[in-house]
């Protein structure tokens, strides 16, 4: 995990319920982009002085997967859940 201070940049995301677990991260998911593209990626908490939000309602999701033989023969079948909860939670200090 990576902390950054004094950053300007982008912050966007989305929010997905939760009977789309197996398409998306149910609830809310964000991802940074500093302004000078020195830093990136997932964000699991933020503190900002000054915001400007734009909002986007959309009802539709598309989806586009790979043609490879190798996506076409993976074995995709396993539960994600504890993987993708590691990946969301913030560490303990």
């Amino acid at each position: 995990m990576v902390r950054r201070n004094n950053i300007r940049g982008t912050l966007a995301g989305f929010w997905s319920p939760e009977h789309t677990t197996s398409l998306n991260i149910p609830g809310y998911h964000f991802h940074f982009l500093a302004d000078d593209h020195s830093s990136g990626g997932h964000v699991l908490d933020v503190q900002a002085a000054e915001l400007q939000v734009e909002l986007d309602l959309q009802s539709n999701l598309r989806l586009a997967l790979p043609q490879t033989k190798e996506f076409l023969e993976a074995d995709l079948s396993g539960d994600i859940a504890a993987t993708l909860h590691t990946a969301e939670s913030k560490p303990k200090d």
